[in-house]
Order: structure tokens, then sequence, then C-alpha cells
């Protein structure tokens, strides 16, 4: 049913400006049947809600002088916040639980399982549980919801999740971080480096190579004022990277793009909550606009999962040990800012989306060798990489 459709049946009309109105029985109606438990009801009435939540107490004018206190507008909004976290509770949570004991245990969604005996020997397979230390905010692709910023959930089981191409992103760009931050003034090493980086995550966007261009520039030219000869040297610099990535992975000619060896599963989470944040007025320094935010809550738990898959040498064996110490060495710095420094999460420069020091049901196994660390009990997260390293240097020194 096409959106405009929707809001009709439900009596539910726009205004001039694309507005949502409605009348008064309409919105006593739908913050009623917000309380109830069926979530066939919840899901026919998102459209409503979500313009239910954005009534908001008129407290000033235009101007930003007071006026006087709607208390109909306020008890209205005041019901809608408080019934959506009765939806939380009735709702969300017993279908979150149907969804992961019905589904997501049975089939190992919740907790990867992989056999590596299939992989290319020297590939890995790493896991832990770990319980988020900030809430975790990301942003869902449903049209109608109850707010304007619901947290990502799976399409299936509509439970909140971290989707694979989410972590590769979160991990690329702290790889990227790492790699900007310890730039020396050798081009050849700058040049090994970035490659590194390919071979983990893939083939760089637009976007990626101009920015590392310009990174390099400064680094290697940072004297140079105009804006003509910056753009030079960075194309200079685009290609020669270019000339030297087709020298090192010939198939990249005849190739439009480049798989990474980095593989990721989607993480679930079982609880889901509510934030505000309500910008303040420079002038008046009164908050006017609450913005509401559907996050996954501290303290929740969730699994993270991915393989290390060497498919482009596989025949040549020194070079899967040497690609293997190389490789884990940038992970290693990765993971770490990642869970601990700069986050996982949309707005991680606020502190979100960070894990605490404790991990749990921790895996790490090498295709081809002996090595199998699988430990149920609870440890630091340096730890578990110190055990990696010492595993992977082992591998590598046979």
């Amino acid at each position: 049913m096409a959106a405009k459709e929707f809001l009709a049946k439900n009596n539910i009309y726009l205004d001039e400006d694309g507005n949502i109105n409605f009348d008064k029985k309409t919105i006593e109606n739908a913050i009623k049947r917000l309380t109830s438990i069926d979530y066939t009801v919840y899901s026919k009435i998102q459209a409503a809600s979500s313009a239910i939540l954005n009534v908001k107490p008129p407290f000033t004018d235009k101007k930003n002088k007071m006026k006087p206190f709607d208390e109909k507008a306020f008890v209205i909004a005041d019901r809608a916040n408080k019934d959506y976290f009765s939806l939380i509770k009735y709702v969300h949570k017993p279908e979150f639980d149907k969804q992961i004991e019905d589904y997501l245990s049975p089939f190992h969604l919740l907790k990867p399982c992989f056999d590596i005996i299939h992989l290319i020997p020297y590939s890995f397979f790493l896991q832990f549980k770990f319980t988020l230390a900030k809430p975790f905010i990301s942003r869902d692709d449903e049209v109608f919801y109850i707010i304007e910023n619901p947290v990502k959930k799976d399409k299936v089981f509509k439970v909140p999740m971290i989707s694979p191409s989410g972590w590769k992103g979160n991990l690329r760009w702290t790889a990227g971080r790492n790699f900007i931050d310890t730039l020396t003034s050798r081009e050849d090493e700058i040049f090994t480096n970035r490659l590194q980086l390919i071979r983990l995550f893939g083939n760089e966007t637009e976007t990626i190579n101009h920015y590392y261009n310009k990174c390099i520039r400064q680094r290697l030219n940072n004297k140079i004022k105009t804006e003509k000869e910056k753009e030079e040297i960075e194309q200079r610099i685009g290609k020669q990277f270019k000339q030297y990535l087709e020298k090192a992975i010939p198939a990249i000619k005849d190739s439009t793009g480049l798989q990474g060896r980095l593989h990721f599963y989607p993480t679930f989470f079982d609880k889901i909550d509510l934030e505000v944040i309500n910008p303040h007025d420079r002038k008046t320094r009164a908050g006017k606009n609450p913005i509401y935010f559907e996050v996954v809550p501290a303290a929740t738990t969730g699994v993270f999962s991915l393989v290390w898959f060497l498919f482009d040498l596989a025949e040549n064996k020194s070079c899967c040990k040497q690609a293997l110490k190389e490789d884990w060495d940038i992970l290693k710095a990765a993971l770490k800012n990642m869970f601990f420094l700069y986050g996982f999460s949309a707005k991680k420069t606020s502190g979100f989306g960070v894990i605490e020091n404790s991990i749990r049901d921790t895996q790490f196994t090498i295709a081809g060798t002996k090595v199998d660390l699988q430990d149920n009990k609870e440890k630091f997260f340096n730890d578990f990489l110190n055990q990696i390293d010492k595993a992977v240097t082992e591998v590598v020194n046979e």
C-alpha cells in the first residue's frame, strides 16, 4: 500500500507544508493502541505514532518569547513518550526473545559457527562475546516508525543488529586512521602499508583514494601553498600508487575491483532503549526540540565474528605465513582502537559504541595448524590479543 493511501485510510492528512495533521480522536486511539501487545497492531500504526511523538509543547513563539503553558499539548507529548517505553517493555522485548529462541539460536545466527577445516591453510576464524560500555546508535532504513531515528534492525527478524558491512566500514575507517597517523617520509613504505589495507578490505573508493593522496601529499610536501600545485602532486601520487598496485597485484588490471581478505558476520542484540538529545538555543539557553534516538543500551551483549580468508596466496606457503603476520599486526591495532578508542557506532565522537574491557566465549582458530584457542571464561581483551600474538608467532616460525 502506498504511503498516501495508508495515511488516508487512517484519517491522517498532509497540510500544505507536508506536515501530518489528524484530529483529537485519532490521536487518542493511536496512543491507546500503542500499548497493545499485539505486534501486528503496532506495525499498522507506525505512521500515526511517528506523528504523535512529533507533538511538542509550544513553550515559545517564533521570537523565542515565552508563551502561556499549553497543558493539552504537553499531556499528549508526555503520554506518547511514556507509551513508547511501554511498547519497548511489552512488545519489543517479548518479540526479540521469541525471535532469538525460535530462529537466531537454532540456526546459529546469534553466535555463528564456522568449520575452519574447509579454508585454505593459514586462514583464521576469530570470535568473542563483548558487552557494550556505552549505547550503540545506528540508523535503520524503515520509512514509517514510531520515532524518526530507529536503530538498525534485521529485515526478517526485526532484531537490532550490526550488519557485516557496518563492521567492515568501521574497521576500515579505524585501520585507515592508524595508517594516516603512522605515515613516514618514505614513499615506498607508505605504498606498502597502503597496499596492505587494500588486501584486507578490498579496493579503495574514490573518496578514500582522494583522502589518502591528500594526507600523503601533506606528509611529503607540506610547504606547497597554491591549490594547483597541491592538486598536481596529489594526482601524481595517485598515478604512482596505481602503477605500484598493478605491479603488486597484476590481476587488478583486468578487474573493476578487488575483494578483501576479511569477511564479517552480523551481530544481533536482544535489548532496545530510547535516548534523548535536547539541543539548546544559544540565546535563550533552553532546549525546544528534543531529538529521540532508538539505541541498544549499555550492558547489552553481542558476538563479534570475522574470517581472514587467504584466497590470493593459496599456493605459496612461505608467503602465507608472512601475510598472516603482517595482516594480523594491522588487524590487531585496528580492532583495539575500534572497540575502545573510536567506537563502532553513530555519534562515535560523543563516546557511543565502545565496549567493556572484559570479553568471554573467545575463539581463534588457524586452518591447517594445531592452533585452536577456545575459552568460555571471562578475560581481558588485551590478554586475548596477546594469546593470538603468541600463536601467530609460533605458526610463522615453524
